[in-house]
């Protein structure tokens, strides 16, 4: 007995032994993928959660149809942006110059560098714009936006923040913030899609502080993502580059060995910078000297879309909280665009970022630096000079040196206030994950920062209305439309400018099967300066009077005007959409200028013109 129990000892010794032997590596097997499912877990988990608030964000659009509602505040520029997201899914766009297209503003054309095209998204939503039209891609991309910009935060978050709560929270100040809410109330997908500014700065994060990157991969990725976020907004991107100066210097202030790391830095950010002026200097130069380039600034007055002194504190109708006298007075500090007004963080934000910046203890100098960050955004959103309470005084701000560079003269003050939200994002996410504080002081911190998040809730989902495409559109080259000619120039009423600009939509609807006379986009106008409404001569005033209630039918010279333009332009059709105001005003009007009589079916009249 006891040298069988000997052996069995034995045995199972030898077993132990073999099995610690053997532990490792299949540890080494299990793990990663242990790893990886954890992460994608919690990813999964997170994208639901913030794909749902975008979808709340968007509530209406979602019951009624992604493609038959649009923002009640935007709808000019909900008509601009579908348009110019669907322009990549027509195969010919692939075989012409993606900068430019006469397919609007015929026969003159759209230098599509210089304006919002967010290109590198229409490439990516090719599919889903077949699938499921212009609007509705439209509305989607709209949704996705804030949710991706969210989730991007929260991945980044996750090599400097445990915590997953923590990184929700702070994903959830950057996604839905103030910022984000306010713009996308204009349907703004250029400037709501985010998701690559976090990547941006964790890029340089690893290249300034981690380098745990071979500096060549480094390179190259920091040389993608500006090249990339360049095709989805130039203006965001040179924002990005802006505070990524002052970032980048606190990054290496705080190392305190620059020397040692000036190889790694200078192979690392000139691989970036090579990548990046190869691919972008020919649009940089298309846009500033391409055909229908335009002179001086895209926005002539963007001193005035600079935020209030008081933006900070006060909130506005956008925001579920705050006093109604506050709400009143703030919504109209930036020239009255709610959409630009998002400047807002509260006393509660502000003061947690106090109690963050006191209490924590590993993450207090990056809790620091990233507050000054913030702030230098927040100086900059104020513009050139200081506005208080709506009043512009005399006060000059740093902002106004920006205003004689060119490029960055073009950027808008007001947006900078994006990177003040990713701030507050990253400090409550900092401080929430702080691990060596006391017990009681991480749940008083935890209780603070989603009193923050409370503040900051969006009163309700965006505003939006029912978007009338009419048939004829929709049927385009099929059922209606004129047959005889390959490639139609239409003229379209309500005439493609600010702020009836469906006609727009509503030829992305009809897959671009005609050529539209007149746009909204930005290009020259009278001595080359920008104007916003493109083609615009006697026949848009005689349609633009219609649309007012005026009738040019007595104006000879008006009338004679616009036959030699319709001539000259070569358009074969003249179409008046019914359900718009003075539709049949418009239509008498275009009787006489044409001296003939309309077909009307699929909710337009259609007046042919012989060739």
């Amino acid at each position: 007995m006891a040298s069988t129990l000997a052996r069995s000892s034995s045995a199972d010794s030898t077993a132990t032994n073999i099995a610690a032997y053997a532990d490792p590596a299949e540890k080494a097997s299990s793990q990663p993928m242990s790893l990886i499912l954890a992460a994608a877990g919690e990813f999964g988990v997170a994208a639901a959660i913030f794909f749902a608030c975008g979808v709340v964000l968007f509530w209406p659009a979602w019951v009624h149809g992604l493609g038959a509602y649009a923002e009640v505040g935007g709808l000019a520029d909900i008509s601009q942006q579908s348009f110019f997201l669907a322009l990549p899914s027509q195969m010919g766009t692939f075989f012409q110059n993606p900068l430019f297209t006469n397919v609007a503003n015929f026969p003159f054309g759209i230098n599509l560098a210089a304006n919002t095209t967010v290109l590198a998204l229409g490439i990516l939503s090719i599919p889903l714009q077949l699938l499921l039209g212009p609007l509705a891609n439209l509305n989607l991309l709209l949704t996705l936006a804030p949710a991706l910009s969210a989730l991007s935060l929260f991945g980044v978050l996750r090599s400097v923040v445990q915590s997953k709560l923590a990184r929700l929270l702070g994903g959830a100040i950057f996604g839905f913030g103030p910022y984000e809410v306010a713009q996308s109330t204009a349907g703004h997908l250029t400037l709501t899609f985010l998701a690559l500014v976090p990547i941006f700065f964790w890029l340089q994060y690893q290249i300034v502080v981690v380098r745990k990157f071979q500096a060549t991969t480094a390179g190259f990725l920091l040389g993608a993502v500006i090249v990339i976020q360049y095709f989805v907004s130039p203006e965001i991107l040179v924002d990005t580059l802006v505070i990524g100066a002052v970032s980048g210097f606190l990054m290496l202030v705080s190392q305190g060995t620059f020397s040692r790391n000036v190889p790694y830095l200078a192979t690392s950010l000139g691989i970036a910078a090579s990548i990046s002026v190869a691919v972008l200097a020919y649009p940089t130069w298309y846009f500033i000297h391409g055909p229908q380039h335009y002179l001086g600034q895209s926005q002539p007055n963007s001193s005035a879309f600079s935020s209030d002194l008081l933006s900070v504190v006060l909130p506005t109708t956008l925001e579920r909280f705050g006093l109604a006298a506050w709400k009143l007075r703030a919504t109209n500090y930036v020239i009255d665009d709610l959409s630009e007004n998002g400047g807002y963080l509260g006393f509660i934000a502000l003061g947690f970022t106090v109690l963050a910046i006191s209490v924590s203890r590993s993450s207090r100098l990056k809790i620091v630096g990233v507050t000054i960050v913030g702030a230098v955004a927040w100086l900059l959103s104020l513009g050139p000079s200081l506005l208080v309470n709506g009043t512009r005084s005399h006060v000059a701000l740093p902002y106004a040196l920006f205003e004689r560079i060119p490029l960055l003269s073009n950027a808008l003050p007001v947006r900078y206030t994006l990177f003040v939200d990713l701030a507050l994002a990253v400090v409550i996410a900092l401080a929430v994950g702080e691990l060596r504080s006391p017990r009681w002081i991480r749940v008083g911190v935890l209780l603070a920062a989603m009193t923050v998040v409370v503040s900051l809730l969006p009163a309700s989902g965006n505003s939006m209305t029912p978007v009338t495409i009419p048939k004829f559109f929709v049927g385009y080259g099929v059922a209606g439309g004129n047959s005889r000619i390959v490639e139609p120039v239409l003229a379209v009423y309500p005439w493609p400018a600010y702020p009836h600009t469906l006609a727009m939509l509503w030829q992305a609807e009809a897959n671009f099967k005609f050529n539209l006379v007149g746009a909204y986009a930005l290009g020259p106008g009278a001595n080359g300066l920008v104007t916003m409404s493109l083609g615009e001569g006697p026949l848009a005033q005689i349609f633009n009077d219609a649309y007012g209630g005026i009738s040019d039918i007595g104006n000879a010279k008006l009338i004679a005007g616009a036959r030699d333009e319709i001539s000259a332009d070569h358009i074969n059709d003249l179409v008046v959409a019914q359900s718009q105001p003075n539709s049949s005003l418009a239509d008498r009007v275009v009787g006489v200028l044409v001296q003939s009589r309309p077909a009307c079916n699929g909710g337009v009249c259609e007046w042919r013109l012989p060739r």
